[in-house]
């Protein structure tokens, strides 16, 4: 009799440990199928502003004059063509590990969209940047960098990008940078040629001039790029504006000092580690006992993903140890 009312109850639990994980693989399938249909939905929003501003940005850039070569591509010409890797630019300090501010996330959407409707193989997408020189860059818990790039891979496979297809470059603290070692570091190993760049509409023309200078630079690999605007979302015109003469000037410089005298990689190479205040050992070294500074625009500082000035600061320990290490240097070898 004992055998037979254990018999029953095992199969009882039996029994109700298989609804139960029939039941929760139920709301599992349920869950995730909600998740896809939210990206569905993000992605097709997201196809909808950019197509309703590509006509205005192509006008606005046509009238201006600010670019050398041609429109920019429409979504839809991007999705039409095949290419090897999608650069995703950074733009500034994240707002959180996955989470990057709206012009930069508009960047990833871009990514993700024209990734999505690829075939295959499926482009790879590049996310690139350490951070950005004019801000603070955002810590974890345990007060270690979290690079640009992270949070742009992040927002990428967070819109359905199969991880396997997303990787970083976490050298560079500026545009230069972005195309020198996402060509070094990537391009020129992988052997991805056809490459497409992303970025917002304030800062696509300094972007331009900047990859096509290092992308065709010596020795020649036949690299063959294209460019897609995204929409300067979340700045206020005031940000924007203060970007636009700095973006000018840069992309000009670019054009008629920079190209032309750095025309061979080894040259640019030479240039960023002997010249550059963000990669040569003395340019680094003189930034790192700089002054607070006080004088600096809002609106720029905004731009770039800065908190308010009275926000406390953000930068990782390690950095007041770095500072704290050279002058200590200085004062020994008096």
């Amino acid at each position: 009799m004992l055998a037979s009312l254990r018999a029953a109850l095992e199969e009882t639990a039996a029994a109700a440990a298989e609804a139960f994980a029939a039941e929760e693989a139920a709301v599992e399938a349920s869950a995730e199928e909600a998740l896809e249909e939210i990206r569905r939905e993000e992605n097709a929003l997201f196809e909808v502003a950019v197509v309703e501003a590509d006509e205005g940005l192509a006008a606005r850039r046509r009238a201006t004059g600010k670019r050398r070569n041609a429109a920019p591509l429409s979504i839809d010409d991007a999705k039409a063509r095949r290419w090897d890797a999608i650069f995703v630019l950074g733009g500034g300090a994240p707002l959180g590990p996955r989470t990057q501010p709206s012009f930069v996330a508009s960047r990833c959407a871009a990514a993700a969209s024209v990734w999505a409707a690829s075939s295959f193989p499926k482009p790879k997408i590049l996310c690139l940047s350490a951070g950005t020189a004019h801000c603070p860059p955002l810590v974890d818990a345990r007060g270690s960098v979290i690079f640009e790039a992270t949070a742009s891979a992040a927002e990428c496979v967070d819109r359905g990008v199969a991880a396997s297809d997303v990787f970083v470059e976490t050298t560079s603290f500026d545009t230069i940078g972005n195309a020198f070692f996402a060509r070094t570091d990537h391009c020129d190993l992988a052997g991805w040629k056809k490459l497409l760049v992303i970025t917002s509409e304030f800062h696509a023309a300094r972007t331009e001039a900047i990859f096509d200078w290092i992308f065709g630079a010596s020795p020649k690999r036949g690299y063959e790029l294209g460019y897609l605007d995204t929409p300067d979302d979340g700045l206020a015109p005031e940000e924007v504006a203060a970007r636009a003469e700095r973006e000018a000037k840069s992309a000009e410089n670019v054009r008629t000092k920079l190209a032309p005298t750095y025309s061979t990689l080894k040259a640019v190479r030479e240039f960023l580690m002997c010249k550059h205040d963000l990669y040569s050992a003395n340019g680094l070294v003189v930034r790192a006992l700089r002054a607070a500074a006080d004088g600096d625009d809002d609106a720029l500082l905004a731009s770039y993903g800065a908190a308010k000035k009275k926000a406390p600061p953000r930068a990782p320990i390690f950095v007041a140890a770095l500072c704290f290490g050279a002058l200590a240097g200085r004062l020994l070898r008096r």
